[in-house]
């Protein structure tokens, strides 16, 4: 992943960068670095190469790591989540990737799981997502 795309943005740069199938291990992930961005949260994959969500929050913005390590399954729904210090209302927010091999039944599950969860709890959304699903099988 080559994350000196923020360097032709810095006249204007991203709140929240939120890339799906990054390709990278949790280690070199971890190693990523800009000055403006902090890790905010992550997936990626344990024993595959591949896919993965993150969101890289910009310094700028005041969050919280919402903990959903019970929702992700490989291929099937991979997400992370983080909950932004808005003063006026809970506000969650979502990066998810549905690989198109996945088991679409899992993931329209677990994704109304997440929902749920949230919506309990009062929270607000934005959801990027990246979802393959192919009608035709």
């Amino acid at each position: 992943m080559n994350f000196c795309v923020t360097c032709h943005l810095h006249h204007n740069p991203p709140h929240i960068l939120c890339p799906t199938e990054h390709h990278v291990y949790h280690n070199e992930l971890a190693s990523l670095h800009n000055d403006s961005y902090t890790l905010g949260t992550h997936y990626c994959r344990k024993t595959k190469c591949g896919n993965g969500v993150c969101m890289f929050i910009h310094n700028s913005i005041t969050f919280t790591t919402l903990i959903i390590d019970n929702y992700y399954v490989h291929q099937d729904i991979e997400v992370c989540a983080i909950h932004l210090n808005v003063v006026y209302y809970k506000l969650c927010m979502l990066t998810i990737y549905r690989s198109p091999l996945g088991n679409l039944i899992t993931f329209q599950n677990k994704f109304g799981l997440i929902l749920h969860k949230f919506f309990n709890l009062k929270f607000n959304f934005i959801i990027c997502c990246y979802i393959i699903i192919n009608y035709h099988t």
